[in-house]
């Protein structure tokens, strides 16, 4: 049965959190007890989506951001996980990052940026990423040192309640792969982006523009500052380039990036 939404206090916005299951509202609603807004309405900005539990086939759990889905998983751990982070997202980004519109996989230490575009197609393939070694990271527009061009992933900052978040942690323990949880450093080791059938037969003005959907703000603005930071990017990262958005193609352009040894 769907619960309400909750509303919920973050920094100066108010933001919606709504589920499709009352047992899981009430396990979010402890654990942000101290940012709930009793009195006040307010959209659903996340939205959670639990499947059914019955039978043998594992179902799938889904966390949408403003009508988009970010994580598609069978753990209703990582779930309710996510949806405490990406409240972080709508806090002001650092001015010493540089946001990054794309999924973010780690390896071996090492990130590896998907451009957004394809994030829905990230999630489907997540098992078969696993089995290359890629792990999907739950966080909404990765942050890229622009100095030294590693991705800071910082474990969750958001003050809630420890014993509600204890509590989910406790009925739905944390995978080993949920690497997000953790403070971690990942020096940029190569990005997947759309880009033409013929790509290299383009200019390299041409080829660096491909690029610039992964630092355009929502209204189109591009900064100056970023694109000093993309170019540094396209200087010393491997780039794949594929314009297709299906699962095979995707698939090809991350397996393109990876060494013989994965």
């Amino acid at each position: 049965m769907e619960a309400g939404p909750i509303a919920v206090r973050v920094g100066d916005l108010v933001l919606g959190v709504r589920t499709n299951d009352e047992e899981m509202s009430a396990l979010l609603a402890r654990a942000l007890r101290p940012r709930v807004e009793t009195n006040l309405e307010a959209p659903p900005n996340l939205s959670l989506t639990f499947g059914s539990t019955e039978g043998r086939v594992r179902q799938r759990h889904l966390l949408y951001r403003s009508g988009l889905s970010v994580v598609r998983t069978s753990s209703r751990g990582r779930v309710l996980r996510g949806a405490l982070r990406y409240l972080e997202s709508y806090s002001p980004v650092p001015s010493d990052v540089t946001s990054m519109n794309a999924k973010l996989l780690v390896h071996d230490g090492e990130a590896v940026l998907v451009d957004g575009r394809f994030g829905i197609t990230v999630d489907v393939l997540e098992r078969r990423l696993e089995r290359l070694g890629l792990r999907v990271v739950d966080v909404h527009k990765p942050r890229l040192d622009p100095e030294t061009l590693v991705i800071h992933v910082e474990a969750p900052r958001l003050e809630i309640d420890a014993d509600g978040r204890a509590e989910i942690d406790r009925r739905y323990p944390p995978a080993p792969n949920e690497v997000e949880l953790q403070k971690g450093r990942y020096p940029l080791a190569g990005i997947v982006i759309w880009g033409g059938e013929a790509s290299d037969e383009r200019s390299p003005a041409q080829r660096f523009a491909e690029l610039t959907p992964l630092i355009v703000a929502r209204d189109g603005h591009l900064a100056p500052e970023d694109l000093e930071v993309l170019a540094r990017v396209n200087a010393s990262c491997e780039i794949v380039r594929t314009h297709q958005a299906d699962a095979r193609h995707v698939l090809e352009a991350l397996r393109a990036l990876s060494p013989p040894s994965r």
